[in-house]
């Protein structure tokens, strides 16, 4: 497994169980909705960060 491969697992399970957390209702109030939601948006504009990175860098760490 690439470092790339590994970086993006990592990063899709975060967002997955934070995504999880939210949608089955287990956020004890609004604010902490929102910051839940908040870390879900972060994971997603790391997840393009890396993705545009690694793609500058050298084409073959993107197998997708």
């Amino acid at each position: 497994m690439t470092l790339y491969e590994r970086l993006m697992k990592e990063l899709k399970t975060a967002r997955t169980n934070l995504e999880t957390t939210i949608a089955q209702g287990q956020v004890e109030d609004f604010p902490s909705y929102k910051f839940k939601a908040g870390q879900v948006n972060g994971l997603v504009a790391a997840m393009d960060i890396c993705r545009t990175t690694f793609k500058e860098c050298d084409d073959e760490y993107i197998s997708n």
